[in-house]
């Protein structure tokens, strides 16, 4: 299997050349950049390069800008490596380079064995930096998705809650909540089995999704409810939107001639508030909604 790609920072394809023959040994692939106006072309972002090697005396590109390159969407950085042909170690060029984000120094000419021996300590240490940062990456994303509905989580709606009162107490800026359940959900499970249960409530939720404005965040919280959080929206145009959901979302097919048999509470944000406040208030809500023989839909 191929390794990664290594980016090669030279002054003549000649240098170029040389060292790529060396990666070749142990099946690196090298691309060169020998311009400034190469140099302009290469993606770094998605390039996929797992190390970068650098004469330390080109002079059409700047060690601060080459670390700026080195950067990937992972938070982590490619390791460089600086090749310096100079007889005599410039110290000021080698403290340079280390500040600037470099991994390590090698003098020019070099032993082959030692230069692949530097670059698969890199490598791999790199890789296994990146590894770990997708797997970090994963949980995060594992723990602000509702892996059934593919909506925000439950942690995830709290989290932007709390972020919503802070801003609300800061610039009291309208912030209002739907909160509302599919009551007949346990019904169709009870009769049809979970799986179908939950490939409705997936249904259901991108349904939702779809509707929700996209300045709007909406999470499953339990079950089969859900909680909208509104921003820039007071109570009244709350209680508009949540009439149209209740109308829109009322008339979806979950399995034949079965639809939502749906419940709303509504609130908005009081300045005394937590996030517990919140949503006890609005649950309640939602609880006197479901004991209405009409409507059920109330505002707290």
């Amino acid at each position: 299997m191929k390794k990664n790609k290594i980016l090669i920072i030279e002054i003549n394809q000649e240098n170029f050349d040389a060292l790529n023959n060396v990666l070749k040994k142990d099946d690196f692939i090298g691309e060169a950049v020998i311009a400034n106006e190469e140099l302009k072309k290469v993606n770094f972002g998605d390039g996929g390069y797992s190390l970068i090697l650098v004469n330390a005396d080109v002079d059409y590109v700047d060690i601060e800008e080459i670390v700026a390159f080195a950067n990937t969407k992972y938070g982590t950085k490619v390791p460089i490596i600086y090749i310096d042909s100079a007889k005599v170690h410039d110290k000021k060029l080698l403290s340079k380079c280390f500040e600037n984000g470099g991994s390590d120094y090698i003098k020019n000419p070099f032993d082959s064995k030692e230069l692949l021996a530097r670059i698969n300590y890199h490598f791999h240490l790199f890789e296994k930096i990146r590894k770990c940062q997708e797997g970090l990456d994963q949980l995060a994303n594992f723990a602000m998705v509702d892996q059934l509905s593919k909506l925000s989580s439950k942690v995830h709606i709290q989290s932007i809650l709390k972020h919503q009162l802070n801003n609300y107490k800061r610039y009291k800026t309208p912030t209002s909540i739907i909160y509302f359940s599919v009551l007949n959900i346990d019904k169709i499970i009870g009769k049809f089995g979970l799986k179908v249960g939950e490939k409705l409530i997936y249904k259901f939720s991108q349904d939702l999704k779809n509707f929700i404005r996209k300045s709007d965040e909406v999470g499953r919280w339990d079950g089969a409810d859900y909680v909208v959080v509104l921003t820039n929206t007071n109570l009244k145009a709350a209680e508009i939107l949540a009439k149209k959901l209740k109308i829109q979302l009322g008339k979806a097919d979950m399995l034949k001639g079965i639809t939502p048999d749906l419940a709303f509470g509504l609130t908005t944000f009081r300045h005394e508030d937590d996030v517990q406040d919140v949503m006890n208030r609005v649950e309640n809500a939602l609880h006197e909604a479901v004991q209405q023989e009409y409507g059920k839909m109330k505002v707290n």
